[in-house]
């Protein structure tokens, strides 16, 4: 019997390897679970802006397990990749109130509309300027204020902002609260503010404060439950000693000053 060639032996090797390789190729190739896009925008309702660093969570409607988390960006966008099914989305920012979403998904894109609304209360936006005697003097505006707003309610500091870049901050007044506004730069005299929200009597009562009105975009509400203050606040120089830069450092923050004014409170009564 005639005997093969050597060469048909490696033929045979290898066309068992071109079989294995479509095999795998086949294997490796066959559809995943189908996924879902869903492209969610955050926002304030009646339009008022896009909503940045908004939680949005996916929970399992079937468990309530949270499945994943994300926030959204300066555009208020946020996206997932789900598999089809039904999911809730509990979507959460500080001042609003959490709203939740029940979506089934199938295979087509979801484009998801969250509009928040905003909790009762203020907001406040203030601009800071050089104390003028007369109205009609032009004035600079100041930048690089320390500014710190305490909570007394709550007992807690609701905003610091060091050496602020810029000349005005905007800050939400919530509902049933007391807070306590001062500012500080070097070269100028501090500025202190009280502000009471629908507390002991007051619907909105601002002391140390004189030049304040309702804002043009968005006034007060039916009830006075929200709206907006446009404020400008007016430091004065310091006269007779020159401004020390370094003076921010030896400041007592706001909280500890507060805590202070309690402890010398309950020392006299």
């Amino acid at each position: 019997m005639k005997k093969l060639p050597v060469w048909t032996s490696s033929i045979v090797n290898t066309n068992h390897a071109f079989v294995f390789w479509l095999l795998c190729c086949s294997f490796f190739s066959q559809p995943t679970s189908a996924q879902t896009k869903v492209e969610a925008f955050v926002f304030e309702t009646n339009n008022r802006g896009f909503l940045n660093q908004a939680k949005v969570e996916v929970l399992s409607v079937a468990t309530g397990a949270v499945l994943e988390t994300a926030q959204s960006d300066a555009n208020g966008r946020v996206l997932f990749t789900l598999a089809p099914g039904s999911y809730a989305f509990r979507t959460t920012k500080d001042l609003f109130l959490e709203r939740i979403d029940t979506v089934t998904l199938d295979q087509a894109p979801v484009y998801l509309k969250i509009a928040l609304q905003r909790r009762p209360g203020y907001i406040f936006d203030a601009s800071l300027a050089e104390a003028r005697d007369d109205e009609n003097t032009i004035v600079d505006a100041i930048s690089g204020a320390t500014i710190e707003i305490f909570n007394h309610t709550a007992d807690s500091v609701a905003l610091l902002l060091k050496q602020h870049p810029e000349a005005f901050f905007r800050f939400t007044f919530e509902q049933g609260n007391h807070y306590t506004i001062l500012i500080r730069k070097p070269g100028y005299s501090a500025k202190r503010i009280e502000a009471y929200v629908n507390i002991e009597g007051c619907i909105l009562c601002l002391h140390g404060l004189n030049d304040f009105r309702p804002g043009v975009s968005e006034n007060m509400t039916a009830g006075n439950t929200m709206g907006t203050l446009v404020a400008n606040i007016e430091l004065r120089r310091t006269t007779g000693v020159p401004p020390d830069e370094s003076e921010h450092l030896r400041w007592i923050p706001l909280a500890d000053m507060i805590q202070l004014e309690k402890q010398k409170s309950l020392s006299r009564d």
